[in-house]
Order: C-alpha cells, then structure tokens, then sequence
C-alpha cells in the first residue's frame, strides 16, 4: 500500500461521527450508476482516490452509448465494454508474452507496488518507471545499460500494449500468476 491510499477501516475510525445506522448508506448501490463503493467488505483492502475519476469516465461512456429513453440498461453497456477490454488484452497479451526478462519485472512491478494502479491511456509505463527511478531523460542513462533498454522496449509499446502491462502487474500484486511470462 502506497501512501495514497488508506486503509478503509482507518478513514471511517477517522470520522468518529458515523454511526453504525449511516454506514449501511455509505455501502449501499449508488442510485445512478449501479456501482457499489470500493470498501474493504468487498474485498479491496484500501480506499481508492481514483474512483471518482474513473467512474465519471465510465459514467459518461455510459450516457454516450444507453441511446433514446435508455434503450439499453447501463450494466449490459458495461458489460460489453469489459467483454471487449478482456478481449483486446487477450489478444495483446499473446503479443507481449516473454517480452520481458526477470530483472525487467522486478523494475516494472517496484515502480507501482499495489493491486490498483492509477494509470491513463495518454501515460505510458515507461514514463511511470522513468519517474519512479528519478530519470528525466534516456541521454542520463548509459547508452548501453540494462534500464535503458528496457525504457526504450516499454517506449515502442503501443496504448493497448501499455494496458495490457498494466494489467498484467496489477494481477502479479494481487497474488496470480504473471500472464505475460
């Protein structure tokens, strides 16, 4: 657990004012979305600062693809949104398989040591591991040194290659195997 985030029971001793009938509420389904918060019940073992962002983004994929009077419920638009995603790294995955050595993994998975990366499509994983060793630019780096090489292999990957890493190292912390190897 990085500094970000904080474990759920710790924010909700923090605020001594809930009492034990508003924390049903607080679990309950939202009412525009159909989601549930993440919470440590549910299996998540940190609260996440990035849910508002994530689900304003979804929300409003939602709301361009439900159609005249929501002629589509927004769970299936999900649904098929995750199908396709899963689909879209299956294929990646097979691509990217064996691309990285042992001391590679070591880098990309030291650089976001957590179960939920917060991570964008316009933010490449090669500039998250630059950032997390302190390195601004390839010209400080040895031309012939082992993390060079490797910023320059993750800089050649493509957004959905990028996503596909991603979820590869967010599986690794949740504790299953690496599908990338």
């Amino acid at each position: 657990m990085n500094e970000t985030q904080l474990p759920l029971a710790t924010a909700w001793k923090s605020f001594p004012g809930i009492k034990a009938a508003v924390l049903p509420r607080i679990r309950a389904t939202c009412l525009h979305c159909g989601f549930e918060p993440t919470a440590v019940a549910d299996g998540e073992p940190f609260y996440d600062e990035h849910q508002t962002a994530r689900r304003a983004t979804v929300l409003r994929g939602v709301a361009a693809r439900q159609g005249e009077g929501n002629a589509c419920s927004s769970r299936l638009i999900v649904e098929q949104a995750a199908q396709r995603f899963f689909e879209l790294v299956k294929h990646a995955t097979d691509g990217l398989r064996g691309r990285f050595t042992e001391r590679e993994w070591e880098v990309l998975l030291s650089c976001e040591p957590s179960p939920a990366w917060h991570w964008h499509r316009l933010t490449t994983v090669s500039t998250m591991v630059a950032d997390d060793l302190g390195i601004e630019a390839l010209d400080e780096l040895h031309p012939d040194s082992e993390l060079r090489a490797l910023l320059v292999k993750l800089e050649g990957l493509s957004p959905l290659e990028n996503a596909t890493l991603v979820d590869a190292c967010e599986r690794v912390w949740r504790g299953l195997e690496n599908p990338l190897r």
